[in-house]
């Protein structure tokens, strides 16, 4: 045999060896306790590796793959519809009083990419994992950028307050409106204890949603100490359970009306924090019960439907001799949601989803926003054509309610018919 045959011989069976060491590190755990959902999927769980890409190739030492989701959706509104243009739902942006007007639209928004890499060093395992996901602007945005090394999460992440497993699926975008979701730069630890327990906690970014007033003496200063998270959760055959809590420092800056000097005024500090319980259950193989409920002052930039809202504190103890505010306060939020999660056939699936508010308006508390209570509720219907495609239909319905000043209307709803494409990869 001629040496420029050998030479192409070996160089085949190199590639075909590098092809077979790429398949045998490919990880496809699409079990029902890790279920792809689009709005926390799997594949960007952080905190341990529970999935991979569907295209991961490497070796033993380091892999590295690419993946994303395509969402094409259309919704139309039957009866009431959130301000402005959105694809995402939002009870918090329902018209006050119900607007009339139906509404259609399409959008690819929350279609995203991402880089998942994982190498072995030792005894160590480092992952580092990148996300771009699209929004209703049409604009790319960088989601998630961590990386973790064992129990240590570095990065933009999902928030330790948050529950990644008590999730619900949703063809709606924006996902369950009441629950704890979010993302931001962080740095936290989880320890897993025995078969059951894992225990985590972390420190965020201190990030403050509120209405600054600075014609009335108080507006937001710099914050000085991170958001402080922690939880702790206990997992069984057949369910989990996770409590968690949240700490927060939040800072504002008292002035005389019109002062910029730093001599002519004071920082000063409120505090904030929250209590969550949320877990899973499945009391057949075919349906699981998923629950959340909280209660929190200064919590309103965790939550998912109003997080771009400034109602984490506001202006209070209003002066009319000399027309400034003396104080800021946080505001109290309560709410939650109970989802179930049916699989009728091994390609047909439905969930059901109620979530609640309730925003409280501490007395004498000046702010513009006077949202009082808004609830949100879904019914759809999922059929997996095959393991990359997917499509949805859903009912999509919410109530804003405000606080009512004099006979202005007060409540708002909504109704929305929501279809959607998905192709994962």
């Amino acid at each position: 045999m001629s040496t420029k045959r050998i030479t192409i011989l070996s160089a085949l069976l190199i590639l075909a060896g590098n092809n077979l060491s790429a398949q045998d590190n490919t990880v496809q755990d699409k079990t029902n306790n890790t279920e792809y959902n689009p709005e926390i999927g799997y594949f960007q769980k952080a905190y341990t590796d529970l999935g991979d890409p569907e295209f991961m190739y490497g070796n033993e030492k380091f892999t590295m793959g690419l993946g994303g989701t395509v969402r094409a959706s259309a919704f139309f509104d039957l009866h009431g519809s959130p301000d402005g243009s959105a694809a995402k739902f939002s009870a918090s942006k329902l018209s006050v009083p119900t607007d009339n007007a139906n509404k259609f639209g399409m959008s690819a928004s929350s279609s995203e990419l991402h880089l998942k890499a994982r190498s072995h060093i030792g005894k160590h395992t480092i992952i580092a994992f990148i996300k771009a996901l699209g929004n209703d602007n049409d604009d790319v945005k960088l989601n998630q950028a961590y990386v973790s090394i064992d129990g240590l999460t570095i990065g933009k992440v999902y928030s330790f307050f948050m529950d990644l497993e008590a999730g619900a699926k949703t063809v709606d975008l924006l996902g369950p409106n009441t629950q704890i979701a979010n993302t931001q730069p962080l740095i936290g630890y989880t320890l897993p204890l025995g078969k059951h327990w894992t225990f985590g906690v972390s420190a965020e970014k201190p990030e403050v949603k509120a209405e600054e007033r600075p014609e009335w003496g108080v507006e937001l200063d710099n914050q000085s100490m991170p958001d402080f998270a922690l939880k702790a959760k206990y997992k069984w055959n057949t369910g989990s359970i996770q409590v968690s809590g949240l700490v927060r420092n939040m800072s504002f800056w008292k002035h005389e009306r019109g002062t910029v000097l730093a001599n002519e005024g004071e920082t000063r500090h409120t505090l904030g924090w929250g209590a969550a319980l949320s877990g899973t259950f499945r009391p057949t193989k075919s349906i699981q019960i998923s629950f959340q409920d909280y209660y929190g002052k200064g919590i309103s930039r965790y939550i998912n439907d109003i997080s771009s809202l400034q109602l984490d504190m506001g202006a209070t103890s209003f002066n009319a001799s000399t027309g400034l505010c003396e104080e800021m306060e946080p505001i109290p939020i309560h709410g939650g949601y109970i989802a179930c999660s049916c699989k009728w056939t091994k390609s047909l699936s439905s969930n059901f989803l109620w979530g609640y508010l309730n925003v409280k308006h501490p007395d004498g508390m000046n702010i513009s926003d006077n949202l009082k209570l808004s609830t949100y509720g879904a019914a759809n219907l999922f059929y997996t054509v095959n393991k990359y495609c997917s499509i949805g239909l859903e009912y999509t319905g919410g109530i804003r309610k405000n606080y009512k000043e004099a006979d202005e209307d007060d409540t708002g709803e909504g109704n929305r018919i929501n279809t959607t494409f998905i192709f994962q990869f």
